[in-house]
């Protein structure tokens, strides 16, 4: 994995991550977020945390982009640009009688970029938008991380 990127995940607690609908957005996203340590690689010890930095690999020059892009058209901005990553996994909607859900990989998209991964976040949740669903049995969870680039 390239290290010219730094990982973030970000949790938003008390909110279940396949809710839809008005419910699944608004005010309180933004008083939710919280950026855990950064990484050089993302979701380390998930069960699809190889197919996710696979996917991350094959997606950095649209996430460059993205990235230069906010740059240019925000010269003065003082901090770190970042880049949402979204990636929906998909998990068995009841799990075994151990308390475990299988997951698998379902789709990896650049959810927007910005200075503050806060109102990055709250942008792309309140925006409706179509995303592949999980297949029957299963349910969609979205995992959220900020991109920033790593040290030069």
């Amino acid at each position: 994995m390239s290290s010219r990127f730094m990982y973030q995940t970000i949790q938003l607690p008390g909110r279940y991550n396949g809710a839809f609908g008005p419910s699944a957005r608004g005010d309180a996203v933004g008083a939710g977020v919280k950026l855990l340590h950064k990484a050089s690689i993302a979701l380390n010890r998930w069960s699809v945390s190889y197919r996710v930095n696979k996917e991350l690999e094959a997606l950095a020059l649209e996430i460059e982009k993205e990235m230069s892009s906010y740059e240019e058209q925000h010269p003065s901005a003082a901090v770190e640009t970042g880049v949402l990553v979204v990636v929906g996994i998909q998990e068995w909607a009841i799990p075994d009688p151990t308390g475990t859900r299988a997951q698998m990989f379902l789709s990896i998209h650049v959810g927007g970029a910005g200075c503050d991964p806060v109102a990055v976040m709250k942008d792309y949740v309140s925006t409706p938008r179509l995303v592949p669903g999980a297949a029957k049995g299963w349910r969609r969870c979205d995992e959220y991380i900020w991109v920033t680039r790593g040290p030069r």
